[in-house]
């Protein structure tokens, strides 16, 4: 396995044996990626509690952190300490409130704390979720730890692993959420949206008045708007 981080002029890079995992613009706050896709759901919240699973580079928690400044708490759980200690020496600007060290499905069934939104973002190699995040039980202690009108939100990849587990997965949060899917900028991603007691209409009446007015707000905008139920 190798890990890399990689810069140009415009952005840094995180790479697992070449794939890019995590991206840190250097002239935007947006990656021009999927991860921009989860930035409109935390204007639904006042003061933004968040946990990432699944560290990268740190891409989301520096772009609310950039956005909305330090009201939003930001906790990230990563397995890998190698990638925690990759992301400190190289993105130190990025790094969350709070960094735990441990499986995310072990502390999101341990955890006391709250969230008004977990973003589920762990994949290994060849686009791979590791198993335990479609399983019923960690769909069941995400809901439980998550505030009322709090959201789940999952980076899902149709690679052939995400096809494989597409049915049982979309079945458990169904049964647990209501469930959308906003189409990212690549064909084959999707960003879904589980929302514990908020449906289409009221996120959207929470997060369009907060929102800043530029460009690229405005495109992620518009796909929360065409936004599908499962």
């Amino acid at each position: 396995m190798k890990l890399q981080v990689s810069e140009t002029r415009q952005k840094k890079m995180f790479k697992l044996d070449g794939a890019t995992h995590s991206v840190i613009g250097k002239r935007s706050v947006y990656a021009n990626g999927y991860w921009d896709y989860f930035i409109p759901m935390a204007y639904a919240y006042t003061q933004p509690r968040v946990l990432m699973i699944g560290l990268g580079l740190g891409t989301t928690s520096y772009q609310l952190h950039r956005l909305l400044g330090r009201k939003t708490k930001v906790d990230a759980v990563e397995i890998d300490g190698k990638v925690a200690d990759l992301a400190r020496r190289n993105a130190p600007e990025a790094m969350p409130d709070r960094l735990i060290i441990a499986d995310g499905c072990d502390y999101v069934a341990e955890t006391r704390s709250g969230y008004d939104m977990i973003v589920l973002d762990a994949y290994w190699r060849n686009a791979s979720v590791p198993g335990g995040f479609f399983s019923g039980s960690f769909v069941g202690n995400a809901k439980r730890i998550l505030h009322a009108k709090g959201v789940l939100a999952v980076n899902y990849t149709m690679s052939p692993q995400g096809l494989l587990h597409w049915l049982g997965f979309g079945r458990r949060l169904k049964r647990n959420f209501n469930v959308y899917k906003v189409q990212t900028d690549h064909a084959d991603t999707v960003v879904l949206l589980c929302s514990k007691g908020m449906d289409k209409e009221e996120m959207l009446e929470r997060i369009a008045p907060k929102v800043p007015a530029d460009r690229r707000m405005k495109s992620l905008m518009a796909s929360y708007r065409r936004m599908k139920e499962l």
